[in-house]
């Protein structure tokens, strides 16, 4: 079927715009990673082309919210042009509907989207192993310049250092502590300064911490054996200087099979897969803590031995029976219970307690174990969701950019490009929202996660049918007019009231 003129038109209209917003939004949220990680990057003597492999990762993951974006604004900026040039209302008066106007970027989204899928489902898992990997490694570089105040670090070798706060004009630190476990025996020796500065060697192997005005603690070993005494030294100093040994500052890379396994780097079908055998666990794992309860909490297997002997056989026997092992009590315990001594019935309470105390610990750590599996599997069903909906997203965008670009008829980077960052940014509001409900608060992935599909497809339907029957939806003239008459209602009542009186 060839294309029209009008087709071919439209088409070239709308994808100079489309290219043009999709650099401009990668280029945007590459701006934001950079800000996010780029104390991580700055420093640690890594190669620039490692850097860059980090990068062109980096931007094949963004392709999954920039062309949304894109197709957003791309569709504002069109058909606002077309309605700020008048070619709309020409087109419409050649008897051409919006409908039709809208129909080859209908198919070009569709497939955009289609294409989206793909690409989410089938490279985007290999992209996210590596750069996730890399991006692990990298963070991991050279952690000692990481360092954060209030924080203890553990980062240097055989070393945990703490400080207080940190002053960036002056590079001076507050509040040392460094604790030395060299010896693997604890913490014999700590220091504490009340300043210091740290810096690298020009051969980056060396870390040199100079202390000001400071104590150090060191546990001396005992020898007598007979008495209980441990013996410490204290020494004051005026400054220190203690002199750290550096990894190698080649970056090592790390085993991508360790990180295959993660929800964000697996297809839909190994999302499938795995979910179904984590749910089978659940299911496993639930029914072994219900059997562990009842034989190891509900009925102990052990039975104290009781002064009268009489008792004890009967509660042996009890203990026996076909009622005992179906887990329902025998009647006739409680008179059994009647017949103790008052000693042997308070320790019998006591026993009780502590037996209450221990299932009490055993369901609360089953409860934990058993929510964090279940956490887990609503990762993975997020993780197969959000493939869908980012396609769907596209289809969506393009309905709410285009009728709001006809109806409001202005073109530029503008208008649009407020009104695309806000729609944006009530879609990525959503989205959180939607994933918070999914894997926090239990909410099924088809109520969570689809969640901005449920308000943002009513609301692109909604708009298009006010587009293609001319409405003027957000013609401000309407609104003002509209204002004037209720402001002029309760005068006109009046009126109408003293009319009603006289005549």
């Amino acid at each position: 079927m060839r294309l029209k003129k009008l087709d071919l038109l439209i088409i070239k209209s709308y994808s100079a715009p489309l290219i043009l917003t999709f650099f401009i939004s990668l280029l945007t949220l590459m701006l934001q990673f950079l800000w996010k990680y780029i104390d991580d990057l700055v420093g640690k003597g890594l190669e620039w082309i490692v850097i860059a492999e980090l990068l062109l990762y980096t931007v094949a993951n963004l392709v999954m919210m920039a062309l949304p974006l894109a197709i957003l604004l791309a569709s504002l900026m069109t058909f606002g042009n077309l309605g700020e040039h008048y070619e709309l209302t020409a087109i419409k008066a050649a008897g051409i509907s919006l409908r039709k106007v809208m129909k080859p970027l209908f198919v070009m989204n569709f497939l955009l989207g289609i294409g989206l899928f793909i690409y989410s489902n089938t490279v985007v898992p290999s992209i996210m192993l590596k750069s996730g990997a890399l991006l692990f490694d990298v963070t991991h570089q050279r952690p000692e310049l990481n360092i954060q105040a209030g924080v203890f670090s553990n980062d240097v070798e055989d070393f945990t250092i703490r400080v207080g706060r940190k002053n960036m004009k002056n590079n001076m630190m507050y509040d040392f502590m460094i604790y030395d476990h060299t010896l693997r025996i604890g913490c014999p020796n700590v220091t504490v300064a009340d300043s210091g500065k740290m810096q690298i060697t020009d051969d980056n192997r060396f870390m040199i911490i100079t202390l000001y005005n400071g104590y150090k603690y060191e546990e001396m070993s005992e020898t007598r054996t007979n008495k209980r005494v441990f013996p410490h030294q204290r020494t004051a100093f005026g400054k220190e200087t203690l002199i750290f040994k550096l990894p190698e500052t080649e970056l090592n890379r790390s085993d991508e099979d360790l990180f295959k396994h993660n929800y964000q780097m697996l297809n839909m079908r190994q999302l499938s897969a795995v979910t179904d055998s984590f749910r089978k666990e659940h299911k496993e794992r639930i029914q072994l803590y219900i059997r562990d309860l009842q034989s190891v909490y509900y009925f102990r297997n052990e039975i104290k031995p009781f002064s009268n002997d009489k008792v004890g056989q009967q509660l042996d026997s009890a203990k026996k029976s076909v009622a005992f092992q179906k887990l329902s009590v025998p009647k006739n315990l409680d008179s059994l219970f009647s017949t103790l001594p008052l000693k042997e019935k308070r320790g019998i309470y006591l026993t009780a307690v502590d037996y209450a105390r221990d299932a009490q610990t055993s369901i609360n750590n089953s409860l934990e174990d058993l929510e964090s599996k279940a956490r887990m599997i609503r990762k993975y069903d997020f993780a197969w969701h959000l493939k869908v909906t980012v396609a769907l997203s596209c289809f969506i965008f393009f309905l709410i950019g285009a009728s709001l670009g006809a109806i409001i008829r202005k073109g530029g980077l503008g208008t649009p490009v407020v009104i695309a960052v806000f729609l944006f940014i009530i879609y990525y509001i959503l989205s959180l929202s939607g994933k918070k409900l999914t894997i926090e608060a239990g909410v099924p992935a088809y109520l969570g996660i689809w969640l901005s599909t449920y308000i943002l497809f009513p609301l692109g339907i909604f708009l298009t049918y006010k587009a293609t029957t001319d409405s003027r939806l957000l013609d401000a003239d309407s609104y003002i007019k509209f204002l004037n008459f209720v402001k002029l209602l309760p005068q006109r009542v009046k009126w109408l009231r003293f009319m009603e009186k006289w005549f």
